[in-house]
Order: structure tokens, then sequence, then C-alpha cells
């Protein structure tokens, strides 16, 4: 059963798992959103179906998986298993915890259940505690927010800024990462890997900035010695994408190796089939079929069937057929992606 209690479409969201009075809560914290579920069972449920993931969860360690009553002996193992289910969803993982924990539970037992995912720990009679705790673990909680959604709004302004010269070169950066994503989820890849290709798309062509002016945006055809310079793009991208965080190691990947081809055939290592990179695969098709649908300085842009079917040629000899089908599968979202920014530039 779900009983909730909205104070703000904007406050953050607190999850109580477990039988409590759902008012009472509400006048002990006024300041957010309070959802009050009974069991294990719906409250996966209930995430599984949310928009909005909630930021903190409260677990009573008597939470039944279902609707039952566990004695004292399993008290242990349903604040464990709900704990550790909830942690294999990649939103939870950085989605704080605090049990609140049956006064017969020994301090051993406790430690044990912190061990695997909750955050903290408070008494059920102990209320100012947990009113405490709840404060500190949501700033915190919505201070990280903050500070991954600066991150993300950073790595886009750096991706646009490479292409600022050129309008619609800017959009191609946040119209490719958004291709991405969607080929990536048809994969089969899994959402928390989609999220880090997404972020990191835009910054693929990042090493446009050590080509020069007349060649970067040039009209006609490259000359032999301007296509080995433009080549050299993938190689600068990889070097000015210095750090060791998870995204800036998956944009030095799809960086370099985004023109390399299925057959061998690409740059700047003529990687062949499994060899390259998936990530990279990935943005490399995102990045031709947004550039094919896109007017450029030396075509006109190709209608979405046309580009369709121009990749659907091109799949065993520049990409994967495995990539192929998984943008096939996505295509009724490309065609509401390449809609909306159409829409805009109207």
């Amino acid at each position: 059963m779900e009983n909730v209690v909205q104070q703000n479409a904007n406050a953050p969201i607190i999850i109580f798992a477990g039988k409590c009075d759902t008012q009472s809560l509400a006048g002990l914290f006024p300041d957010y959103n309070i959802i009050n579920i009974e069991t294990g069972a719906e409250l996966l449920k209930w995430l599984a179906e949310a928009d909005n993931f909630p930021d903190l969860f409260v677990i009573d360690t008597k939470t039944p998986l279902a609707e039952s009553k566990p004695d004292k002996l399993s008290v242990q193992l349903y604040g464990r298993q709900l704990c550790k289910t909830l942690k294999i969803d990649h939103r939870a993982k950085e989605t704080p915890i605090i049990l609140l924990v049956n006064r017969e539970l020994s301090d051993e037992e406790i430690v044990e259940l912190l061990e695997v995912g909750a955050i903290d720990s408070v008494r059920e009679d102990q209320v100012k505690t947990l009113a405490h705790k709840i404060g500190i673990q949501v700033t915190k909680r919505i201070s990280h927010k903050q500070l991954l959604k600066t991150r993300e709004e950073l790595v886009r302004i750096i991706g646009r800024a490479v292409e600022y010269k050129n309008t619609e070169a800017a959009l191609h950066v946040t119209k490719t990462a958004r291709y991405a994503k969607e080929i990536a989820l048809a994969y089969g890849v899994d959402q928390e890997e989609c999220e880090l290709i997404y972020l990191a798309a835009p910054l693929h062509d990042i090493g446009n900035v050590i080509i020069p002016a007349e060649i970067l945006y040039k009209k006609g055809d490259f000359t032999a010695r301007e296509r080995k310079i433009m080549k050299e793009h993938t190689l600068a991208g990889w070097k000015l994408l210095s750090g060791q965080t998870p995204l800036i190691i998956l944009a030095k990947e799809i960086a370099l190796n985004h023109h390399e081809r299925w057959d061998g055939s690409g740059y700047p290592r003529g990687l062949k089939a499994g060899a390259i990179p998936l990530a990279a695969q990935i943005v490399a098709l995102a990045d031709v079929f947004e550039a094919l649908t896109s007017d450029r300085l030396y075509r006109g842009k190709w209608s979405v069937d046309m580009a369709t079917e121009g990749i659907k040629k091109s799949a065993g000899v520049e990409f994967d057929q495995k990539i192929v089908a998984a943008f096939l599968k996505a295509r009724p979202k490309f065609l509401e992606i390449h809609d909306s920014f159409a829409k805009r530039q109207e």
C-alpha cells in the first residue's frame, strides 16, 4: 500500500519503507515530499515505474518483502535483502539509505545491515535523531545532484564551444549525444553506462580545436594534405582529455576511436571489428546519422529515410551489424529527436 503526502512539487522525496503514520511523518518533515510504502515488493514496483527517483530511503528493518509479519529471526534478512536489492538499481547507488532498526537488534547485527548498502542507522524510538540525520543526508544528496548537473552542463558547454563558429555544427554535438544514448539503450547497454556515453559523446570531436579554421570549415573537397591534418583531431582529442574519472576515460576512448571502421579501414589505428571499443562504435553511428541529416557547408541534408538506408548498407563494413540493428530498433526515438530539433530551428 502506498501513501503519499506531497508538500511541494520541487521538494526532496523521502521514501519510508514499512508501516507508519504518513500524516505524522509529514508533520515531522514539512519540507519534504513523503511517500510511505509498506512492503519491499511494493517499493521495488514503485521504483520501477517512478519518473522521479527519491532522494533518501528510510527503511524499517521490519519491512516485509510481501504482506507478512516477520518474526525476530527474519528481521535482519528483510532489511539486508531489501538494501541489497535497492543497490542493484544504478539510480540507487548514490541514494542514501537510513535504517530504522528494532530495539532488539544488537550492535553487531546493525553493523551487518550497514555493510550491504545503508549509510546510517537510527533506533526506532529516536525520532529527533532520525530527523537530524535525514536533514544531513538530504542536504548532501541535493549538493551531489547539483554537482553532477553542473558537470554535465560543463561537458556540453565544452563540446559546443569546439563548434561555436558554426551554429549547425554546435547543435551537432548535442544531437549526437541524444542519438548515441538511444542506440546504447537499444543495444542493451546498462543504464549507468548509457548515461556515461550520453555525457561523453559531446566531446568526441574536441580534437578539432587544433585544426586550422580554413580546413575545418572548408566548403570544397579536402586535398590529401588537408585530409591528413583533419585526421589528427582523433589523437589530439585523446591527448586533450586528461583525467582518470570514468567519464573522462570513456570520452578519451570515444575521441580516439570514433573514426575506426568495422572492416579495419578507419583511423587513426586501423582497428577492426571487436577491437573497436563499443562506446566509440555507438557514437560513430550516431555521429554519421546526425551529419547526414543536417545541412553541411559541403552538401545539403539527407532525409531520415535516405540516411537510414545508407547506414543499413554500411552494416558489416563501417559499422557492426548488431549496432546497426540497435539503431534500427531505436529509429522511432531518432525521429522524435530529429523532429524536435527541426521545430526549434523553424
